[in-house]
C-alpha cells in the first residue's frame, strides 16, 4: 500500500476515501503524519506543488510540521494511478463547491432588487417588502 492523499483534516480524510470506495479502490485513513501548517504549505505552493497528490509524494520527501499526527489516505499499489486522477476530481469539485457556496454567501450579503417590481431591497431583507416576493435563491 502506499500513500495517495494528504488531506487538510479527518473530515476531508473520510469524504475522499468514501470518494474513492464509491469508485472501486479501497481506501485505508490512517494518522501517521504531521499536519501541515499553512508556512508549510507557502513553501510546497513555491516549489510548484499544489494539489494534495503532488504534495503527498512531496512531503514524504521533505518532512513534516511538528505536532499531532495528521491523517493519510492509502490505497493499494495497483490503485495508485487511478486513485490520483480520481483525487484530482475530488479536489476540483471541492473548489467548485467552495467557490459557490462563497458566491451565494456573497449574494446574501448584497443589496438586491426585486424581480417582480423592480424595488431596491437592503441585504438583510430576505422578501421585497413592497410585493412580498422573496428574493431569488432564498428558500
Amino acid at each position: 500500500m502506499r500513500t495517495a492523499y494528504l488531506p487538510s483534516n479527518a473530515d476531508e480524510a473520510t469524504e475522499a476515501a468514501k470518494w474513492l470506495e464509491a469508485h472501486g479502490i479501497f481506501a485505508e485513513i490512517r494518522y501517521d503524519r504531521p499536519p501541515l501548517d499553512p508556512a508549510d504549505e507557502e513553501k510546497i505552493s513555491r516549489a510548484g506543488y499544489l494539489s494534495s497528490v503532488e504534495r503527498a509524494n512531496f512531503v514524504s520527501h521533505w518532512g513534516g510540521a511538528p505536532g499531532e499526527l495528521g491523517p493519510s489516505i492509502w490505497v493499494r499499489d495497483a490503485d495508485v494511478d487511478r486513485a490520483e486522477t480520481l483525487l484530482e476530481e475530488f479536489e476540483r469539485l471541492q473548489r467548485e463547491e467552495s467557490r459557490r457556496a462563497f458566491a451565494e454567501t456573497e449574494a446574501r450579503q448584497s443589496p438586491w432588487q426585486c424581480p417582480n417590481c423592480g424595488e431596491a431591497l437592503e441585504a438583510q431583507f430576505h422578501a421585497c417588502w413592497k410585493c412580498g416576493t422573496t428574493r431569488p435563491g432564498d428558500p
